[in-house]
């Protein structure tokens, strides 16, 4: 109630957030996309994909590549 968000909501923008904070932390392909969404809590590939895609626009892959340094 006080964050105006139901708990499985909130649930999953943390994972993700966390997932893109990884996501950009990753300097080479040594550390895989699959592995990443297990660390940030998502058993299913296909589903963090998805969901991924939903709240930034772009894939997982795609965010790696924007945000490479």
């Amino acid at each position: 109630e006080e964050i105006g968000m139901q708990p499985i909501k909130y649930l999953l923008e943390l994972r993700l957030s966390s997932a893109a904070m990884q996501l950009q932390k990753r300097t080479n392909d040594k550390m895989s996309i699959s592995s990443i969404a297990i660390e940030s809590g998502f058993n299913d590939q296909g589903y963090f994909s998805r969901k991924f895609k939903e709240k930034y626009g772009v894939t997982p892959t795609g965010y790696w590549i924007n945000h490479r340094k």
